[in-house]
C-alpha cells in the first residue's frame, strides 16, 4: 500500500508542470495575460527568490509583447474607422492599464544573471481610456436609441442590454436612466 501511494505521488510530481513551464508555454502560445498573471503571482510571494528569476524575464517579455500587440490592434481598429470597434479599443486600453497596475507594485525587479534591473516602459493611458470610454459610451447611446426607434420587442430588449452596459461603464450618462426604464 505504501509503495502504491509513493508511486502515485511520484507520478503526480513528475506529471505536474512547474509555474515557469506554464508561464513559458502561455508566452509561446501568445497568451500574454496568462503568462503575466502566473509571473506576477509568483513574484508577489517573493521577488528576490533565486527560483523566481525566470519569472522576471518572462514577465518582461510578456509585458513587451502584449503592449506591442495591443497598440498595433488599437491602431488597426482606429484606421478601420468602424464605430463598433470602440468597445474593443476601450477594452484593450483597460487591459494595458490593468497590467501596468499589476506590475508596478513589484518594481524594482532585479535580474541577477544579467546584473540589471528589469525594464518596463510604462505609459499613462488615462487620456486614451477617457477618450475611448467616451467614444464607446456615445456609440452605445446612439445604437440603443436607434434600436428603440424600430418599435419591436426584440429591439427594445437589445436597447435595454445596451443601456445597461452603458450604465455599467458610465453611470449617469445623459438621459440613460429614463431611456433604460422606457426600454
Amino acid at each position: 500500500m505504501k509503495q502504491a501511494l509513493l508511486l502515485l505521488f511520484g507520478i503526480l510530481i513528475i506529471s505536474s508542470c512547474s509555474s515557469v513551464k506554464k508561464s513559458q508555454k502561455a508566452l509561446n502560445q501568445g497568451n500574454y495575460n496568462e503568462a503575466i498573471g502566473i509571473a506576477v503571482g509568483k513574484l508577489q510571494k517573493d521577488k528576490t527568490k533565486r527560483g523566481n528569476q525566470e519569472h522576471i524575464l518572462i514577465l518582461e517579455d510578456a509585458f513587451r509583447k502584449i503592449t506591442e500587440t495591443n497598440k498595433k490592434r488599437i491602431a488597426f481598429l482606429r484606421k478601420e474607422g468602424n464605430p463598433a470597434n470602440f468597445r474593443e479599443i476601450y477594452q484593450l486600453y483597460s487591459n494595458l492599464d490593468r497590467i501596468q497596475k499589476m506590475i508596478s507594485p513589484l518594481l524594482p525587479l532585479y535580474v541577477n544573471d544579467a546584473e540589471r534591473h528589469a525594464k518596463f516602459r510604462f505609459t499613462d493611458y488615462s487620456d486614451h481610456l477617457i477618450n475611448s470610454k467616451n467614444e464607446y459610451a456615445d456609440y452605445l447611446y446612439e445604437e440603443a436609441r436607434s434600436m428603440m426607434e424600430n418599435g419591436d420587442k426584440l429591439s427594445y430588449r437589445n436597447a435595454f442590454a445596451a443601456f445597461t452596459e452603458l450604465q455599467r461603464i458610465y453611470p449617469g450618462f445623459r438621459d440613460t436612466e429614463e431611456l433604460l426604464s422606457e426600454a
